[in-house]
Protein backbone atom coordinates (compact mmCIF):
# COMPACT_ATOMS: atom_id res chain seq x y z
CA UNK A 1 0.00 0.00 0.00
CA UNK A 2 2.85 2.21 -0.30
CA UNK A 3 1.87 3.55 -3.75
CA UNK A 4 3.02 7.29 -3.85
CA UNK A 5 6.28 6.44 -2.12
CA UNK A 6 8.14 5.38 -5.56
CA UNK A 7 7.19 8.42 -7.59
CA UNK A 8 8.30 10.80 -3.94
CA UNK A 9 12.05 8.44 -4.05
CA UNK A 10 12.34 9.13 -7.89
CA UNK A 11 11.92 12.63 -7.43
CA UNK A 12 14.27 12.85 -3.69
CA UNK A 13 17.10 10.22 -5.86
CA UNK A 14 17.28 13.17 -9.28
CA UNK A 15 17.80 16.14 -6.63
CA UNK A 16 20.45 14.67 -4.35
CA UNK A 17 21.93 13.88 -7.94
CA UNK A 18 21.60 17.30 -9.31
CA UNK A 19 22.91 18.68 -5.53
CA UNK A 20 25.85 16.14 -5.41
CA UNK A 21 23.98 14.64 -2.13
CA UNK A 22 24.28 11.16 -0.65
CA UNK A 23 20.62 9.79 0.31
CA UNK A 24 20.28 6.50 2.49
CA UNK A 25 17.07 5.08 0.56
CA UNK A 26 14.80 3.95 2.68
CA UNK A 27 12.63 2.09 0.21
CA UNK A 28 15.44 0.33 -0.74
CA UNK A 29 16.59 -0.93 2.48
CA UNK A 30 13.15 -1.60 4.62
CA UNK A 31 11.55 -3.06 1.09
CA UNK A 32 9.03 -5.89 1.70
CA UNK A 33 9.50 -5.05 5.56
CA UNK A 34 5.61 -3.88 5.77
CA UNK A 35 5.52 -4.50 9.32
CA UNK A 36 7.69 -1.31 9.80
CA UNK A 37 5.56 0.69 8.64
CA UNK A 38 2.04 1.93 10.19
CA UNK A 39 1.24 3.14 6.81
CA UNK A 40 2.28 3.94 3.63
CA UNK A 41 4.76 5.94 4.45
CA UNK A 42 5.33 6.28 8.75
CA UNK A 43 7.38 4.05 10.97
CA UNK A 44 6.36 2.12 13.53
CA UNK A 45 8.62 2.54 16.80
CA UNK A 46 10.25 -0.21 15.74
CA UNK A 47 10.47 1.42 11.89
CA UNK A 48 11.87 3.97 13.73
CA UNK A 49 14.63 2.45 15.45
CA UNK A 50 16.25 0.49 12.55
CA UNK A 51 15.64 3.49 10.43
CA UNK A 52 18.10 5.36 12.99
CA UNK A 53 20.31 2.50 13.02
CA UNK A 54 20.71 2.68 9.27
CA UNK A 55 21.20 6.09 9.06
CA UNK A 56 24.05 6.08 11.56
CA UNK A 57 25.74 2.78 9.52
CA UNK A 58 25.58 4.79 6.31
CA UNK A 59 27.39 8.25 8.16
CA UNK A 60 29.96 6.00 9.48
CA UNK A 61 30.73 4.48 6.17
CA UNK A 62 30.99 7.86 4.77
CA UNK A 63 33.62 8.69 7.12
CA UNK A 64 30.82 11.76 8.69
CA UNK A 65 30.65 10.13 11.82
CA UNK A 66 33.49 8.24 13.63
CA UNK A 67 31.42 6.78 16.71
CA UNK A 68 27.97 7.60 18.43
CA UNK A 69 25.26 5.45 19.57
CA UNK A 70 25.20 1.69 20.01
CA UNK A 71 27.15 -0.41 18.11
Amino acid sequence: QRRRVPAYNAVVRQVASTEAVAVVDVQREFAGRVALFADESHFTPEGHRLLALTVLARLREAGAVEHAGPD
